[in-house]
């Protein structure tokens, strides 16, 4: 089966929450804290059920996995999430940049047809 490029769901937020040097407090392997990672799963849920069948109710409860997947450089960094929802798991990668001012923007992508 050929999958479909990407469908992104973008956000560029004014001040959202920046990123911190900060030990992150939710699930390891991730270089967001836990208010980044509250503010992200809405945008996450959203491109999970825009892009599959599954149409339940998705928390960071639901994240298994999530790890860095190009390292911060001083500006940006990427990390690839693993959602649990209707008995599957689904890629979602998120391309995260950080601003002194604006604080961090992101987009939050995957895969159709998973």
């Amino acid at each position: 089966m050929k999958l479909k490029k990407l469908v992104a769901f973008v956000v560029t937020p004014i001040a959202l929450i920046s990123c911190s040097n900060e030990t992150p407090q939710g699930i390891s392997g991730t270089l967001t804290d836990t208010r980044l990672q509250a503010s992200l799963m809405p945008f996450v849920a959203t491109t999970v059920r825009a892009n599959t069948s599954c149409k339940e109710d998705i928390g960071l409860q639901n994240v298994k996995k999530m790890y860095v997947t190009r390292p911060y450089n001083g500006q940006s960094w990427s990390e690839h999430w693993v959602v649990r929802a209707c008995q599957k798991d689904y890629d979602v990668d998120i391309n995260f940049s950080t601003h002194p001012i604006r604080g961090t923007s992101f987009n939050v992508a995957m895969l159709k047809d998973q």
